[in-house]
């Protein structure tokens, strides 16, 4: 989200925008830091100190970030405190140029220099002993220092550093954790600091790194990380998961596209097997991940009996053909490596039963313009799958883009029709009915759809009818279903196709469904949406029927004293 510096306050949600103004009322930005150009950093004083990253560009908010774990909408009130706090010094800046002192402009308040300008120049004047001896007693006197200085530097080694990497890992693991070894969300992401260091540095130097060096990173870190979920972690915001994915993923990268020794293709082999099972990786569905990573390191038939056995093994123990897909993805990858292309399309073949793989040729049989035999594959299919709805809607989708292939308008009207019934795609599958139906038999197939939705049995007929109704501009049926189904989700909703010819009728609904509500619900989140109707309603410009509203509600519900506040915000 870009936001704008002059008025912010358009683009934050009321609760939240109080909130960080409150914060910055009271003082609890710390004083703001130039990092770089237009890249500032504070301290902002909440449950615990937060930090604040905000990059601005052109006078608008281009990135921001704070450290504190809410995670319930875009921005926080930190973020909004700070943005208060730079608009206040901006405008500070402004009044001192403006500001006449004996008929002279006074000068603007001269701007520190940034903090990435003032180490540049000190760098430049400091003797390289005197640096060396500087982060030498600072990786003495502080841990994550030290760690990141290791995490960034020792990759020029040749030397094998997992077990320098585990002990760094394992050390931020301790700290996040809780006396009985639980780590708390709040502390997952200190849990895995060190962790996504090293593979952001790994990343950054891929090219030149050895494969040795970003094997030793990507085993650390899956075998280290992973066994938090033993000890218990609340991963509610994904930093354990994601640090071991990330993992995962580089180490998959690097299996492909480095030139790895014999001897180390078997040592990736031998780990990746041992920690497919029984090392927490089922957590994230990552089992399969790493065993597709060991199909690219087999050198040799006893590798490839002994993957194959484990994969067999693994697909078993699920219930569902999706986990038997991926092993067999897997197999086949590993049989076109040994193999070759023959042996592999062999194998394809016999996996038919799979959906994917019968996925796979529809589509190249599809791009060769072999329809006949797409739609044997779909029709079956459609039998095969039939416990699986969605699977069907694909095979479904598959028979409605080749009757379009073959402009087979029977075919299409059926398909189309079908589709928009059971799948959630219903706009394009009614714009294919549209463009597809005679013009002169557009109507009666709209009022046949319309008749199929109220006999429906899904809760989604009146949302869909609506739809209807916006596309064929039948704005007084619309307005009928409103007045039947007078929710604040179908008038946020609708409401802007009805304004000009029902507003004075929307005003009157708006009110029967406020008091109606107010009737049936308590409580403050009830009270803030019932607030955001009388907003409406204002918005509508009538003022003079929402204040009298406000008062009779104030003197109806004179003990709701929650009510009575959102009522004098409105």
């Amino acid at each position: 989200m870009e936001i704008s510096l002059q008025n912010f306050e358009q683009y934050i949600d009321e609760t939240i925008l109080k909130r960080g103004l409150k914060y910055w009322k009271d003082g609890r930005v710390e004083e703001i830091e130039l990092i770089d150009e237009g890249k500032y950093e504070a301290i902002v004083n909440g449950t615990e100190d937060y930090t604040v990253h905000i990059s601005m560009e052109n006078n608008s908010v281009s990135e921001y970030y704070c450290s504190c774990p809410y995670d319930m909408g875009p921005v926080c009130k930190h973020v909004v405190a700070v943005l208060f706090e730079l608009n206040k010094e901006q405008f500070d800046d402004v009044k001192r140029q403006k500001k006449k002192n004996g008929g002279k402009t006074t000068a603007a308040k001269q701007k520190t220099k940034p903090v990435r300008q003032q180490v540049s120049e000190i760098l430049e004047k400091l003797a390289k002993e005197e640096l060396a001896q500087f982060v030498s007693k600072l990786c003495e006197r502080d841990k994550h220092t030290r760690n990141f200085f290791i995490a960034q530097f020792s990759m020029t080694d040749e030397a094998d550093n997992s077990a320098t990497y585990a002990a760094m890992i394992k050390a931020d693991i301790r700290s996040a954790q809780g006396r009985d070894g639980f780590i708390d969300y709040s502390d997952a992401d200190i849990a895995v600091r060190t962790a996504e260091e090293l593979l952001d540095n790994a990343e950054i130097n891929f090219e030149k790194e050895t494969p040795q060096q970003l094997y030793a990173i990507c085993k650390a870190i899956i075998s280290e990380v992973s066994k938090t979920f033993s000890n218990g972690v609340d991963d509610s915001d994904g930093s354990i998961g994601g640090t071991i994915e990330n993992a995962i993923e580089l180490l998959h990268k690097m299996a492909i596209e480095k030139n790895i020794s014999g001897e180390l293709k078997n040592e990736i082999f031998e780990f990746c097997v041992k920690y497919a099972t029984g090392h927490n990786l089922d957590y994230g569905g990552w089992e399969f991940d790493i065993l597709d990573i060991a199909g690219t390191q087999v050198q040799n038939d006893k590798q490839k009996k002994e993957l194959f056995s484990l994969l067999d093994k693994m697909s078993a123990n699920k219930d569902w053909h999706y986990y038997e897909e991926k092993a067999a993805f897997i197999k086949a990858d590993v049989i076109k490596q040994t193999e070759g292309n023959n042996a592999a399309e062999e194998f394809f073949e016999k996996m038919m039963h799979l959906p994917d793989f019968r996925k796979q040729k529809i589509e190249k049989l599809f791009a060769a313009g072999k329809y006949k035999e797409v739609k044997k594959i779909a029709a079956d299919s459609v039998v095969l799958d039939k416990e699986f709805a969605g699977l069907v809607n694909d095979w479904k989708e598959w028979l409605l883009k080749t009757a379009i292939a073959e402009k087979d308008v029977k075919a299409i009207l059926y398909y189309a029709r079908k589709l928009y019934f059971e799948s959630h795609d219903k706009k394009e599958n009614y714009q294919i009915l549209k463009k597809y139906t005679e013009p002169g038999k557009w109507t009666e197939t709209v009022e046949s759809v319309l008749e199929e939705l109220d006999n429906g049995k899904t809760g989604w007929n009146s949302y869909e009818k609506a739809e209807v109704f916006i596309e064929e501009k039948m704005f007084d049926r619309l307005f009928d279903l409103i007045k039947k189904d007078p929710s604040y989700s179908h008038l946020e909703s609708y409401e802007k196709y009805l304004i000009k010819d029902y507003k004075d009728e929307l005003v009157d609904i708006y009110e029967n469904s406020i008091l109606n509500y107010l009737r049936q619900n308590t409580g403050r989140s009830h009270y803030e949406k019932s607030c955001r109707m009388l907003r409406r309603m204002k918005k509508l410009g009538n003022i003079k029927e929402v204040t009298s509203l406000i008062e009779n509600l104030k003197t109806q519900y004179k003990q709701r004293r929650a009510l009575i506040e959102e009522l004098q915000k409105v």
